[in-house]
């Protein structure tokens, strides 16, 4: 299996998972469209907040991210 299918199957797992236990995995479950990311990606900016295990993961990266959520 590649890299990339290992973490496809990872994801998918992940995924199934959470859902499996009642939580909703995505975004449009909770009522968020992908017209409200640019604002989740201002509250980024306008934070400065960075996540992610390395906290390299800023608002250009959420709004990257953000963008393949459809």
């Amino acid at each position: 299996m590649s890299p990339e299918e290992t973490v496809d199957v990872a994801i998918r797992k992940t995924r199934e998972f959470f859902e499996s236990i009642g939580m909703r995995t995505r975004l449009k479950d909770y009522g968020i469209k992908l017209s409200n990311c640019r604002a989740i990606v201002e509250r980024f900016e306008k934070r400065g907040l960075k996540m992610g295990e390395h906290r390299s993961i800023g608002a250009g990266e959420v709004g990257e991210i953000l963008a393949l959520c459809e």
